[in-house]
């Protein structure tokens, strides 16, 4: 019947989005890097970026790498996010993977709108996103609360190898065969960068004042036809920049190479549900400063979450929800500024050319 073949086809397209995995906010992941700038007076002190808020429709791939942006799964030709982020940073890590619980009272909300469009079959996805920060800071009686741009990000993405959606099967050979995406990100300094910064708390930093160009693959294997493994691996470098530090002369900062790693379990129990939970890791570089390491520079950060998605009309609109924290025991995280919880919601509208019914 009509309604059979419409359920069948309505199936195979929320298996092929499992598949192929579509990333939610990171933040759920959800930050890219710490920046350690010198503040007026001498004082050094380090300022979390975060990247775009990549939140998109399906979470069977929760969390984001580093460079991965307004992601549309190959069952949509097209599609548009916005998100909406609250971080609340209870504590911070020193070099030494110490855990200090924080005397300042700083919160984020991050407004993302993404959006991208598949050509080439479905096997090619560009993509574009920008958030808008609110950020509250509080040290003492000093309260500032301030709005901004971040730092936007375009993004190609290519679909390398199509694999199965069957789940593993014994003597099959090609039921193993994994899903394989390369994506690129240009990420732009639209965001106002901690040099530039003009409120004493830095309420108004909302960018790392730098180009950036990430480069990922996500690989994603169907274990069956309901449970689904995702990893996804990243690289960005943010090109040095000129920055005055205390009137001085200019001095060319480079910040440190970051690789992330991100491990995600999605399970689909139908056609209008997805649920599931992921960990991921990064570790940013040595900082350089006019060609010089600064010491103890480096630091990673762990993080894990779990993730909820439903579509609220099918196959146009989903909601989706991520709860993320990052890990609070020594030595998880090294020269992380803000570590905590955040909560994300996003709402999804996805597009599919009429010839494609």
């Amino acid at each position: 019947s009509r309604v059979t073949q419409l359920g069948l086809v309505a199936r195979r397209r929320r298996v092929r989005l499992a598949a192929h995995g579509l990333s939610v906010l990171s933040f759920a992941r959800f930050r890219l890097a710490v920046l350690r700038v010198v503040m007026l007076g001498g004082v050094v002190s380090a300022a979390l970026l975060g990247v775009t808020s990549e939140v998109t429709a399906q979470a069977c791939c929760a969390g984001t790498g580093s460079g991965e942006v307004g992601l549309v799964g190959p069952c949509h030709d097209g599609g548009l996010t916005t998100s909406l982020t609250y971080t609340r940073a209870l504590a911070s890590y020193d070099s030494e993977g110490a855990m200090h619980a924080t005397d300042a009272s700083l919160d984020d909300f991050v407004l993302a709108l993404s959006g991208g469009v598949r050509f080439a079959d479905r096997r090619l996805l560009l993509a574009v996103a920008a958030p808008v920060r609110l950020q509250h800071r509080r040290y003492g009686d000093e309260r500032s609360t301030r709005v901004g741009l971040g730092d936007a990000a375009v993004s190609l993405r290519a679909m390398a190898v199509r694999g199965s959606m069957r789940g593993f099967e014994r003597g099959d050979s090609e039921s193993y065969v994994p899903f394989v995406d390369l994506f690129a990100t240009l990420g732009t300094p639209t965001g106002r960068a901690p040099d530039d910064a003009k409120d004493r708390l830095g309420a108004d930093v909302t960018g790392t004042g730098a180009f950036s160009l990430a480069l990922g693959t996500r690989i994603t294997s169907f274990l069956t036809l309901t449970h689904s493994l995702s990893l996804t691996l990243g690289w960005r470098h943010a090109f040095a920049r000129e920055v005055e530090v205390n009137d001085g002369p200019a001095r060319r900062i480079a910040l440190g190479e970051i690789f992330d790693a991100r491990l995600s379990w999605s399970y689909v129990p139908s056609l209008f549900t997805a649920a599931g939970a992921f960990v991921g890791f990064s570790w940013n570089g040595t900082t350089e400063q006019d060609g010089a390491a600064v010491p103890h520079s480096r630091g990673h950060r762990t993080t894990a979450g779990v993730f909820y998605s439903r579509y609220l009309r099918f196959p146009t609109v989903e909601l989706t929800v991520v709860v993320a924290l990052d890990a609070l025991v020594p030595h998880a995280s090294v020269n992380a500024a803000q570590v905590g919880p955040s909560v994300s919601l996003a709402i999804s509208r996805w597009f599919h050319r009429a010839w494609r019914e």
